[in-house]
């Protein structure tokens, strides 16, 4: 039987940190936050479901391009061709 006990422990971890196994699972970037808001708050089933929603949500990334042209700098003498 003590076996079961491990089992059942195990299974209640795993629901209880749900929404934190899911970050790590999606690779969120705010992991810490969501294992923090789900450690605190969620034994409250609120805090249980914000960490969730936490867990699910889109990680806002802006992307960036950068645009750099390549010329003849003012102090370079032009070539002449002859």
């Amino acid at each position: 039987m003590e076996g079961a006990g491990v089992g059942l422990l195990l299974l209640v971890f795993c629901v209880y940190f749900l929404p934190w196994l899911v970050a790590l699972a999606r690779r969120k970037t705010g992991r810490a936050q969501v294992f923090i808001v789900n450690l605190v708050f969620g034994w409250t089933f609120l805090g249980w479901i914000i960490a969730l929603i936490m867990a699910f949500g889109s990680d806002n990334v802006t992307n960036v391009t950068v645009v750099q042209t390549v010329g003849q700098d003012k102090n370079e003498t032009k070539r002449e061709d002859k």
